[in-house]
C-alpha cells in the first residue's frame, strides 16, 4: 500500500508544505498552511507524536485541540508524548513551523520540557512580540508573504545554542527506529546518560528513552499503515518488542489505540 501524503490527506482543509530558507533548514523541517471558507465541521485529524516541536498562527479561528478551543492567535504544537485530535469548524486559516527535534530551543530559549504537551506560548515567550508578528503576519496577502516575515522573525531570535552532543545522538536514535541502548549512546559521547537526560529535557522536552520509545511507536505505526496482511507478531517482532501484547501496550500508550483499533479506524 502506497502512503498517502499529507497534501493528499488534507486536501478538503487546503493543506500545503513549504520548505523554509536554506539558512533556516539545519533547524526548520517545514512550515504548513491551511486555509478553507466556512464550512461544515469535518472530522478530526491525529496528530501522532515523533519528538518534534511547532507552533501555529491562527488567522481564521474555530480550531481545538483534543475538543478544547485554541483561543491564543499564536499557539504551541509542543513537544507531545501522546496523540492528539486537532478538530475545524468554520473558516480555517493557519499557518504552522515544523521544527526538528532538537531545534526548537535556540529559538525559544526556554527549557522545552516546560512547554511539553501544551499549547500555551504567549506568557513564556512575551504577548507583545507575539501578537506583533501575528499582526504583521496578518497583513501580509500571501502565504509566502506571510512566511517570509516569519522568517525574519525567526532569523532574529536565533541562538548558538544547539548542542551537538543532542544532535547526533537524535540522528542515531532516528536512524535505528528507537531501537537504541541508551547508556550506549552516553558511553560513545563520553557524558554520563544523566548528562544526557538533562540536555534532552531542555533541547527535546523529554528524556532520550522516551524520544527513543516516540521514534519506535511511529516506525511502527507507518509500517502498519503500509503493511498488507502483515501480522501484528511480525511487526512485534520488525521492532524488537518483546512479545506482541508489549506492542500493543507501547502503541496505545502513545497513539491512544491498540493496533488493531487503528487500523479499523485509519485504513
Amino acid at each position: 500500500m502506497m502512503p498517502v501524503s499529507p497534501e493528499e490527506r488534507l486536501a478538503h482543509l487546503g493543506f500545503v508544505l513549504v520548505p523554509p530558507t536554506p539558512a533556516l533548514r539545519p533547524f526548520i523541517a517545514s512550515y504548513w498552511g491551511m486555509r478553507r471558507a466556512p464550512a461544515l465541521e469535518v472530522a478530526p485529524e491525529f496528530m501522532h507524536p515523533g519528538g518534534g516541536f511547532g507552533l501555529g498562527f491562527d488567522f481564521g479561528g474555530g480550531l481545538a485541540l483534543d475538543s478544547q478551543p485554541i483561543t491564543d492567535p499564536v499557539f504551541l504544537d509542543g513537544t507531545n508524548t501522546i496523540s492528539r485530535r486537532m478538530s475545524f469548524t468554520g473558516a480555517v486559516d493557519v499557518l504552522g513551523i515544523r521544527f526538528h527535534p532538537g531545534a526548537a530551543y535556540p529559538f525559544l530559549g526556554i527549557p522545552l520540557v516546560e512547554l511539553a504537551n501544551s499549547t500555551e506560548l504567549m506568557g513564556a515567550v512575551g504577548q507583545r512580540p507575539l501578537l506583533l508578528l501575528h499582526e504583521q503576519m496578518a497583513e501580509a496577502p500571501t502565504l509566502t508573504a506571510k512566511i517570509a516575515r516569519l522568517e525574519a522573525w525567526l532569523l532574529a531570535r536565533l541562538q548558538p545554542t544547539a548542542s551537538p552532543y543532542v544532535l547526533h545522538s537524535l540522528y542515531q536514535i532516528k536512524q535505528h527506529a528507537g531501537q537504541l541502548d541508551m547508556k550506549r549512546i552516553a558511553d560513545d559521547l563520553y557524558i554520563s546518560q544523566r548528562q544526557l537526560e538533562r540536555l534532552y529535557q531542555i533541547h527535546v522536552g523529554m528524556t532520550p528513552k522516551h524520544f527513543a520509545r516516540l521514534q519506535r511507536v511511529e516506525a511502527a505505526r507507518l509500517a502498519l499503515k503500509q503493511a498488507n496482511g502483515v501480522s501484528l507478531a511480525h511487526i512485534s517482532a520488525e521492532f524488537a518488542y518483546y512479545d506482541q501484547a508489549h506492542f500493543t501496550h507501547e502503541f496505545k500508550a502513545v497513539v491512544g489505540l491498540t493496533p488493531r483499533d487503528y487500523l479499523r479506524t485509519h485504513p
